[in-house]
């Protein structure tokens, strides 16, 4: 239901925040809208791209004499789980530029703290990811990373 809604409630909070903001805000928004969507779209595909692997490897956890016989609820919920996980967590770059461009972090402090970036990205990939496996978080891990740096690089390059 949410999703058929999205439009409209974003409709609506356009409606409401428009008139408090400056001619230049105003001009971020589409991009940044386009940006969140299509990110959020990324972290949706990614996941949809990864789930049949983790469900693989969650499968391979059950002794081999063990057929495991998902409940409908709990698979939808595991997916949606995944997918809405996905979504936000690229979110990343859009997050990182805004706050650059309010001045909030620069990219000397987003080069200057990349090991601790690195350690917490990985973190994240391997608290959203299933399995004892290095494969299943790296491939979260790996564009997180990438995001990272590439907000970075606009980020220097827009000079803040």
């Amino acid at each position: 239901g949410f999703i058929i809604a999205a439009p409209v409630v974003i409709q609506q909070i356009w409606w409401f925040v428009s008139p408090g903001l400056h001619r230049n805000e105003r001009k971020l928004t589409l991009p940044l809208i386009v940006a969140t969507i299509f990110f959020f779209g990324l972290g949706v595909a990614a996941a949809l791209y990864a789930l049949p692997l983790y469900i693989r490897v969650l499968n391979s956890f059950a002794p081999t004499n063990v057929t495991y016989l998902a409940d409908v609820a709990q698979l939808v919920g595991f997916i949606l789980l995944m997918v809405i996980g996905f979504g936000v967590v690229f979110e990343l770059p859009v997050v990182l530029v805004v706050l650059g461009l309010l001045g909030i972090v620069r990219s000397r402090w987003l080069y200057k703290n990349r090991i601790w970036w690195f350690v917490g990205l990985a973190l994240v990939a391997n608290f959203l990811t299933p399995g004892v496996d290095p494969l299943t978080p790296l491939l979260m891990f790996v564009p997180l990373y990438i995001f990272f740096e590439m907000s970075a690089l606009i980020l220097k390059l827009s000079g803040r």
